[in-house]
């Protein structure tokens, strides 16, 4: 999936793990002596897994007018029926950009929404 995306996926690999690693120490915030601050720790998985998601999208987007511009400068004798099949492929091609920022995305934000909601309900009661 990351060869058919591009350059969209490993910056999307490298949200993700970032996402990952700092919903993991605003969770061990959560359990140390400055657990009031937690919560501004938690924004930063919560930014960074949305940008994750937002640099997949832009990949499918990306992806695709790869290969409308493709088709365009395609050589004539790519019939209607051959083209819909290209364009097809590409497209799908084009979508793993979504399904790579999903996979590294997905539970780092709820992670990071997560530890967000406790630190800031713990905020509220101190």
């Amino acid at each position: 999936a990351v060869r058919e995306c591009g350059w969209p996926a490993y910056l999307c690999l490298l949200l993700g793990g970032f996402a990952s690693l700092s919903a993991l120490a605003a969770l061990v915030m959560l359990g140390s002596k400055d657990r009031r601050r937690a919560w501004q720790v938690a924004l930063v998985p919560v930014l960074a897994a949305t940008l994750g998601f937002g640099v997949g999208s832009l990949g499918v987007q990306l992806g695709r007018k790869a290969v409308e511009e493709a088709l365009k400068t395609a050589p004539s004798h790519i019939d209607a029926e051959m083209a819909k099949e290209l364009r097809a492929k590409g497209y799908a091609e084009a979508a793993q950009c979504r399904v790579i920022a999903e996979k590294t995305s997905a539970i780092p934000l709820f992670l990071g929404l997560l530890a967000l909601g406790v630190g800031l309900l713990i905020r509220k009661q101190a």
